[in-house]
């Protein structure tokens, strides 16, 4: 089963109009308060997918592409975007996040209700239909845009990236702003996860998906440092 290409497109610009939906002047005014944390994390980060990429090659005979996007953190969607982009192979660099995802869902609650001391914050409920449904469309007008001129200068993932940069702009422009619901992600991810799951056709267990659990048993104290 192969999903058709405009469906998955279409995924992808609303995939990139929710998270573009957090680039504001709020996330600009606090990149100042957090560039030395910025700068420490990306450092380790870089050092720790140079690392782990080398394992996964030596041992598990992933190609150079296939085994830093194995090894790089990050949400699923967009990497496997990427990943997609560059020609790798989906199967392998899914089944190492899969598990990686499967060790934060299943360990970090245990962690965090026994030892951290923090309150969880309650979430004030929004009204989605109370918004300005003519910036949904300029939003996406402009998203169409700049997904043209990314693909014409040969820009990764331009479906996203360019949905990310459009809404960027527009949101700190305070030309236009919209937020989706949450059902919105989930039905991308659904369909996003689908098309990922179509790769697996013909696939095995091998020694591959354990190389992917070491590769991740070393990733989650990157996912540590990240939200700590």
């Amino acid at each position: 089963i192969i999903m058709p290409r405009i469906i998955l497109s279409f995924i992808l610009i609303l995939l990139g109009l929710y998270i573009g939906n957090y680039i504001d002047q709020n996330l600009i005014n606090q990149t100042g308060q957090w560039f030395w944390t910025s700068l420490v994390m990306l450092g380790y980060i870089i050092l720790s997918v140079f690392f782990v990429s080398k394992y996964l090659e030596k041992f598990s005979g992933y190609n150079r592409k296939t085994s830093i996007f194995s090894a790089a953190p990050g949400a699923l969607g967009p990497l496997l975007i990427l990943a997609e982009h560059e020609k790798s192979d989906l199967s392998k660099v899914a089944t190492s996040h899969l598990i990686r995802l499967i060790i934060i869902i299943t360990l970090f609650p245990f962690i965090v209700d026994n030892f951290s001391k923090l309150s969880s914050n309650s979430v004030a409920e929004f009204n989605f239909l109370n918004q300005n449904h003519f910036n949904l469309l300029t939003l996406f007008v402009a998203s169409i845009i700049f997904i043209q001129i990314f693909d014409k200068f040969k820009i990764p993932a331009p479906l996203l990236s360019g949905t990310l940069v459009a809404c960027g702009i527009l949101q700190i422009a305070d030309v236009a702003s919209y937020k989706l619901p949450d059902q919105s992600i989930n039905f991308c991810l659904l369909i996003l996860g689908a098309s990922v799951g179509c790769r697996f056709a013909d696939k095995s267990l091998s020694n591959d998906t354990w190389m992917s659990c070491v590769n991740n048993l070393l990733g989650t104290s990157k996912t540590h440092l990240r939200y700590k």
